[in-house]
């Protein structure tokens, strides 16, 4: 399986690349952090981190949102679960929780990530109340490609 998470350390100032008021799940706040999205390879005996990129927040960039460079920890996350299959990592999953799964647009930037002919599938966390579409969810929380 692959795994896709971000992970935020709060930092005092501005001179520090990358850092901008981001959200800290940890903390359950927003703050003036640097989030790094990371990739991980696991099985049911080890992981291997794959790749680790920082998100940027807009403000580093010209044109803000609408500049060419900028990314989404969500873009950054996708793009990464396509970088791993492109280098070799064999996995019949990818995961991530439910900051990756209530983002419609995030299932469709997976797409790319194939094994073969076959589209991996994918388990991502749902918050609680969201609705699963119609005849997907194996189970509360889950959701995967029918």
């Amino acid at each position: 399986m692959l795994v896709i998470d971000d992970s935020g350390d709060r930092k005092d100032g501005t001179r520090t690349a990358h850092v901008g008021h981001q959200w800290l799940g940890r903390y359950g706040k927003t703050d003036n952090s640097v989030v790094t999205v990371t990739t991980v390879w696991a099985d049911d005996w080890l992981y291997y981190p794959v790749h680790a990129v920082p998100c940027t927040p807009a403000r580093h960039f010209a044109k803000g949102k609408s500049d060419p460079g900028f990314r989404t920890k969500l873009a950054i996350g996708a793009d990464l679960a396509v970088k791993a299959r492109g280098a070799g990592f064999a996995f019949r999953a990818v995961c991530a929780d439910s900051a990756y799964g209530d983002q419609d647009g995030f299932r469709g930037e997976l797409a790319p990530v194939r094994d073969g002919a076959q589209a991996a599938p994918w388990y991502l966390g749902l918050r609680p109340g969201r609705a699963y579409p119609a005849g997907r969810g194996p189970r509360p929380g889950l959701e995967r490609p029918g």
